[in-house]
């Protein structure tokens, strides 16, 4: 693919829309886009067609377990983004990419939705029953690879409702649909105008959010066509983590803190705040930042206490646990006083906890009747997202995070801004060292090859720091443009006194997205670094005093540019806080890089009535489908190099494309029906539905997917034909994306628990299993290793690995050898709508889904899980990791995208409906309005994964997985005035369910309930109000909650803490009017 035909096409295709716009009337689906016909609903419930099926049905009923959201209630609750509706559903679990902060710009702000918690890459989303072209960057970028939509790209004026049917929707829409299918349906014949404008703030007067939204469509040609356009536009301002008491704690878990001590009770829920050394860490080697403070690779006082460089860089002080918290160790500290201590940076601080975003948007649809039975019709959709993550981690120095390129800083004792007290501190120590460990002190032996020959001739040591004093807040940006269009002609006709239908359609869609991420400029970050004396004894770049082209010290593998060694600025990078604004714009630039993502799709459908059976009409519909999915990420020279000092390996440009031949046939069988000749007493219907969908992948090949299933309807005394019980087993597929096919061998960096440290080595699936692993691999090692060697004194109970900390070098790649995920599952359910309670509906639904070769990106903790906890030790998962021989420390590993995961869930999901009128309630008989309720409940009965084979790891009730959960609607609404009360309650659970033996109990996180509160007035036929307030009662996950979000930190990609509301009481006042 080509950047240039790229926009060649879109300004074709641009000019082309636009002129059509113009032109064509649009129009949307209307035989096979699952709507309501608007105002005539009622009187053609015979006619419409419901999420999961092409065929015409009566009624809603779905053989699988569904959900609705219609558009009164989106706008009762003041929603903003359809992504805030769908997340409250308590079948969805945390994002798979949501508002909170990312740490790298290619996701910035998008809304991935997750149903079942099984990964948002398993979740698909439709807009009137039609794919949607993808915004997920391919490449390395963070989020789970897939053919994820960005809800933010939807606008809400133009939403009727929304159904998610949960499985059985993968032989009627193709791949990817195997948790849920998200079926987004708009307004259909809408005549009028709407506006609307919404303002929103926090209870502490933040997070501002604005909403305005257009709506204006009619009818033309004596109601042979219809069009509508719908405009949005909507902006949500940022919270950072300083400006929440839970971000500012930044709390997590504490190990204990002698692990070497016996199995004890340390508190169950003892907390822990991350923090960092801020100042910069003086170091003998570059690897590592030692553990604890100072230890064999730090420098100490006479206490034994670590060394830490003042904030002024000018002198030595001692990192006694006062300053840096109790120092178990030099990266983690434990000073809950540490978010404005100004030795330390607490890692709440290097994130955003609620993403800054602005969005326009604009929908058209719109149709025109040729004749009494052939259609024309179109859709329209462009979307502009911009997002910025304004606060991230910043480029680090230290082996913390990886070797290389991410290095400590080499600072020679001669540097001129190492000061007299600092060169003879070190000296002194340096002097005084056993350095090779031959029982003698060493001298000055600390040599530096500082000039890269190959010799280390000059004295000095290794700096660690943070660089957050150059690149500020460090924030990402995301601009994301999307463009889509249906059109197509459908028609109905009939064939021997038999009515079918058909359609024709194409679809195109396109995103084009451009990230920025600040960092340190590659060339001049180094040849600052190397600072010298002049012949005026000023302190000046080593590159301007001799034209040195790679200077040492640097980390380059291009030449300078002329212009950077002319103006280069020498900086002293001991301490904090010391570099004037001259030198940070000299510094820091902004790495660019875009994404390009196209779909088209060619589509057949007809359906119809087939015979008569004398229980009914066999339905049947079927096509075809042609899609085609290209997709680009494009890094700029940097990169693509490598050359981002001091933060990360090379981001390579991912390109590929692939096309699916589809196929497809659904029918629907009546195989007993009251009064006809085909009848059993009791039973008032059977209905046999079944599906089959064949897939050809160009590149992972052939795959059928299927589903059949039954709706028993009983006809009993109390119930009449009130109760029904469904059912469905289906067979679904994943297809690999473009990332997990295509990405390039690439060079990554990971850290992980590794199962030999003796923190991990009695935890695990399997703990006596993943012991004796890890015995006989040390035992071979130290075999094999010379009798001196540092690992013949390493044990099991002793050893500390640290590829915990600090990151270990390895490659990734995508594998054209990729095959579709296959997943099987089933369901069964009852139904309950009594007439004796007009407007109730009770369903309950048992799921369960197991899927096999899940794609699965193999980091250091996959590989440590499927070679380690296995009781056979697989030679393919164990030589993906490579120890170094002499000290059993992790030198590399081999990453990539495999099928070799299997993922297990089984649930429950309840839902309650019921509408009555006021007057029906028990001592109500005279209340006017009406009352509406409406609750659902999600019970997670397992929910596990496994790699290569090993013993499932059961995550069930971890956070992102709570085992329960729950939301209800309160509604009651009178002749001009409404009332919404919504509760959501988030159950308690264990933080780790594999705990280690220090562990007296698994650490608990508690339950959340947040309450929300909707009051609307109508002041007259055209003007209505409404006042939101979310969360009422202002509560916060409890710091056991937040301890344990799922990641590594509180703020750290914590979207299951936005799942949990993190930002508190706000308001929200709205106005809309209709004409």
């Amino acid at each position: 693919m080509k950047s240039t035909s790229w926009t060649n096409f879109s300004i074709s295709l641009l000019t082309g829309v636009a002129l059509a716009i113009t032109a064509l009337p649009f129009t949307t689906h209307v035989a096979f886009a699952q709507e309501d016909t608007g105002a005539n609903a009622d009187d053609e419930v015979e006619e419409i067609i419901v999420t999961g099926s092409r065929i015409r049905r009566a009624g809603f009923d779905t053989l699988q377990p569904a959900v609705q959201i219609d558009a009164e209630f989106m706008e009762a609750r003041g929603f903003i983004n359809v992504a805030d509706a769908i997340n409250e559903v308590p079948t969805f679990g945390p994002p798979g990419n949501g508002p909170v902060g990312q740490g790298n710009g290619a996701a910035v702000g998008q809304n991935f939705v997750n149903a079942f918690s099984l990964g948002s890459q398993r979740t698909l989303v439709l807009i009137n029953g039609r794919r949607v072209v993808s915004q997920n960057s391919p490449g390395t970028t963070g989020i789970t690879s897939g053919q994820q939509v960005d809800l933010n790209i939807i606008p809400t004026a133009l939403i009727d409702r929304i159904e998610t049917i949960f499985n059985g929707g993968a032989p009627i829409y193709g791949a990817d649909a195997v948790a849920a299918t998200v079926n987004i349906i708009l307004k259909q014949n809408f005549e009028g105008a709407q506006f609307d404008a919404q303002y929103g703030v926090s209870d502490r007067g933040d997070a501002d959010n604005y909403l305005f939204r257009a709506l204006v469509g009619g009818n033309f040609e004596s109601g042979r066509g219809n069009a509508v356009v719908a405009f949005e536009y909507a902006r949500q301002d940022g919270v950072l983590p300083a400006d929440r008491s839970i971000g500012r704690r930044d709390i997590n878990f504490q190990d204990n803190p002698d692990p070497n001590g016996p199995n004890q009770i340390i508190g169950d829920n003892t907390e822990m705040v991350w923090q960092v050394p801020l100042t910069g860490v003086p170091l003998l080697n570059p690897g590592f930042w030692d553990v604890p403070v100072g230890g064999s690779n730090g420098f100490v006082d006479a206490n034994g206490n670590g060394l830490i460089f003042e904030v002024d860089g000018q002198t030595l002080i001692s990192a006694t646990p006062d300053i840096i918290g109790a120092p178990w160790n030099i990266v983690f500290g434990t000073d809950p006083g540490g978010f404005f201590n100004p030795y330390v940076i607490s890692l709440g601080r290097t994130n955003t906890l609620l993403t800054p975003s602005e969005r326009w948007a604009t929908n058209a649809l719109g149709h025109y009747d040729i004749t009494d039975n052939i259609r024309v019709f179109s859709e329209f959709l462009f979307a502009r997202t911009e997002s910025v993550d304004h606060v991230n981690q910043p480029p680090w120095g230290g082996g913390f995070f990886s070797p290389g390129a991410s290095s400590a800083i080499m600072v020679p004792l001669t540097n001129p801004y190492v000061t007299a007290s600092v060169a003879n501190a070190i000296r002194t120590q340096l002097e005084a060292r056993d350095l090779d460990g031959d029982g003698f002190p060493d001298g000055d032996a600390n040599l530096l090859d500082l000039d890269r020959d190959g010799v280390a001739d000059t004295p000095g040591f290794f700096l660690a720091r943070q660089n957050g004093d150059i690149v500020g807040d460090n924030p990402n940006f995301r601009d994301q443009n999307v463009f889509r269009i249906v059109t197509g002609i459908q028609g109905d006709f009939e064939l021997l006194d038999r009515s079918w239908e058909w359609e024709l359609s194409y679809n195109f869609g396109q995103t084009d997205a451009d990230t920025r991420v600040t960092t340190l400029n590659p060339t001049r970050y180094p040849l600052a670094l190397d600072a010298v004396l002049d012949s005026n004894g000023e302190i000046v770049c080593r590159s301007t005093r001799d034209g040195v082209v790679q200077p040492g010290g640097g980390v380059l593998s291009l030449p300078t540019v002329i212009d950077d060694v002319a103006k280069c600025l020498p900086i002293n990078p001991m301490g904090f806080g010391n570099f004037s604004q001259e030198v940070r714009d000299y510094l820091v630039q902004e790495r660019f890089r875009k994404t390009k993502i196209r779909q088209q799709i060619y589509e057949l459908n007809a359906g119809g009535d087939l015979f008569d059976l004398p229980s009914g009409t066999v339905q049947i519909a079927g096509g075809i489908m042609h899609r085609k999915e290209e997709a680009g990420f494009f890094s700029d020279l940097a990169s693509e190099t490598g050359q981002e000092p001091l933060f990360e390996q090379a981001v390579l440009t991912t390109e590929g494309e692939y096309d699916t031949n589809e196929y497809y046939i659904e029918t629907s069988v009546p195989l007993l029906e009251d009064g006809s000749r085909w009848d059993l007493p009791g039973i008032s219907s059977l209905r046999v539905d079944g599906a089959v969908r064949y897939v050809d992948n160009s590149v992972a090949g052939s795959e059928t997917t299927w589903t059949v299933g039954a709706r028993l309807r009983f006809s009993l005394p109390w119930f009449e034909d009130g109760f029904m019980i469904r059912g469905n087993v289906t067979q679904a597929i994943r297809s690999p994306s473009i990332t997990e096919f295509f990405l390039p061998e690439s060079p990554a960096t990971d850290r992980g628990a590794d199962p030999c440290d003796e923190e991990f080595v009695d935890t695990g699936v399997n703990p006596a299993v993943r012991r004796a692993n890890c015995q006989a691999e040390l035992s071979a090692a130290q075999a094999a290793a010379p009798p001196t060697a540092p690992i013949q004194s390493v044990t099991l109970d002793n050893f500390m690995s640290t590829v915990v900390n600090a990151s270990a070098p390895g490659v990734v790649s995508g594998s054209i050898d990729l095959r579709n995920e296959v997943s099987d599952s089933w369901t069964a359910g009852i139904v309950l709508t009594p007439p004796r309670i007009p407007g109730l509906r009770f369903s309950a639904d048992w799921t369960e889904i197991a899927i096999e070769d899940a794609i699965v990106n193999v980091n250091l903790n996959t590989i440590f899980a499927a070679c380690y906890d296995d009781p056979g030790s697989p030679v393919e998962a164990c030589s993906r990791v490579t120890r170094n021989p002499n000290t059993f420390q992790v030198a590399s590993f081999r990453g990539g995208f495999l099928n070799a995961a299997e993922r297990d869930f089984k649930g429950l999901i309840v839902n309650i409906d019921y509408n009555t009128d006021a007057a029906n309630l028990p001592f109500m008989s005279n209340a006017p309005g009406a009352f509406r309720f409406s609750s659902s409940y999600f019970h997670t009965s397992f929910q596990g994964s496994s790699v290569t084979g090993v013993t499932p790891q059961d995550d069930t009730g971890e956070r992102g997985f709570e085992q329960n959960m729950w939301q209800a609607n309160f509604g009651y609404d009178m002749e001009r005035l409404g009332f919404l009360w919504q509760v959501r309650w988030l159950g308690e659970g264990n933080a780790d369910n594999a705990g280690g033996p220090d562990q007296a109990t698994p650490l608990t996180y508690d339950n959340l309930t947040i309450n929300n509160f909707t009051v609307m007035y109508e002041m007259n036929d055209t003007v209505n109000l409404r006042f939101v307030v979310n969360n009422v009662f202002d509560e916060f996950p409890s710091d056991s909650r937040i301890a344990y979000s799922g990641t590594t930190s509180t703020t750290s990609g914590g979207n299951a803490n936005f799942f949990d509301d993190p930002v508190g009481r706000r308001y929200s006042f709205g106005l809309s009017a209709r004409f």
